[in-house]
């Protein structure tokens, strides 16, 4: 899952300004692309283009602090993205990131374990129990189910 989205940054937390639809707890990396002030004022904006030219070294406090194509792991609850480490970033500032959903390890191996086990099933080295569990087939007693 892949998608790119707008949240304000505020109180510690990555706010989306529209709803995510994943589970609670689902751990989150997200790539920042675009760092900007919600409410930016045309001095700040002006400042921003000039440092941004080149023509002045200086950029306004608050800006570029985050970088964009940074990765950042979030744990998403509650509706807002809980960042895994502090972010530096100004109060209300709008980031736009995108998301990327991280598989947490324990869910890949026993996704992992689950195809070996078919492969097993398959080439009759294995069968399933009752109730679906999976048994050793016994060499020497018939095929596995």
């Amino acid at each position: 899952m892949s998608q790119t989205i707008t949240v304000i940054y505020a109180d510690g937390v990555l706010r989306p300004l529209a709803p995510l639809d994943l589970p609670e707890q689902t751990e989150i990396e997200l790539e920042v692309l675009k760092v900007g002030d919600r409410e930016e004022d045309e001095r700040s904006r002006v400042l921003r283009a000039l440092a941004d030219a080149g023509v002045i070294i200086n950029r306004p406090h608050g800006f570029g602090r985050l970088k964009m194509n940074q990765t950042i792991t979030t744990i998403y609850a509650n509706g807002v993205l809980r960042p895994t480490t502090p972010l530096d970033l100004p109060e209300q500032s709008q980031v736009e990131i995108e998301v990327k959903q991280v598989v947490a390890p324990e869910a890949e191996q026993l996704d992992e374990r689950r195809r070996f086990h078919q492969a097993l099933v398959a080439a009759g080295l294995a069968r399933r129990g009752p109730g679906g569990h999976r048994t050793p087939a016994r060499q020497g007693r018939g095929r596995a189910q």
